[in-house]
């Protein structure tokens, strides 16, 4: 009370104009000072359902934004797993891209050997070689021709 004479005495009011916050919470039906047995006042009704309301509100775009997520989720799985498919099947394709190269690689070599054989002073040319080849095998597996016997 001392705080209230002291406030009078600035505001030129008299005590008993000053009543402490105390009595007036007191007065306020619906507080926990009066044993909650007076109905809560129109407006603090009227706050906590809209509290009620926005509360639910929060919860549902809650609900909503986890349900979001958990999709995102699952779709960007899904697409985790597709791209490592695929990159199997491209490290696969990769491979056996590598192993023909080689071959062909291999094949250019030893054609540009022979030729450079072929080219060479007083060789054959590589159409004359192979011909020649041809026709050495050919001699080898023939078979003699018949004897005439009025000879």
């Amino acid at each position: 009370k001392s705080v209230f004479r002291h406030l009078a005495q600035f505001q030129r009011v008299s005590v008993s104009e000053v009543t402490p916050m105390e009595n007036q919470e007191a007065d306020t039906p619906g507080t926990e000072r009066d044993g909650g047995t007076a109905k809560p006042s129109k407006g603090r009704a009227r706050c906590q359902e809209k509290n009620r309301k926005a509360q639910a509100r929060f919860r549902e775009r809650q609900k909503e934004k986890e349900k979001e997520q958990k999709q995102r989720l699952l779709d960007l799985e899904s697409s985790v797993q597709a791209l490592a498919r695929e990159r199997a099947e491209l490290a696969q394709e990769r491979a056996m891209l590598h192993q023909r190269t080689q071959l062909l690689e291999i094949q250019l070599q030893r054609t540009a050997q022979a030729q450079a054989q072929a080219q060479a002073p007083g060789a054959l040319p590589l159409l004359q070689q192979q011909q020649l080849q041809i026709q050495q095998v050919q001699a080898a597996t023939a078979v003699d021709p018949p004897v005439d016997p009025i000879t």
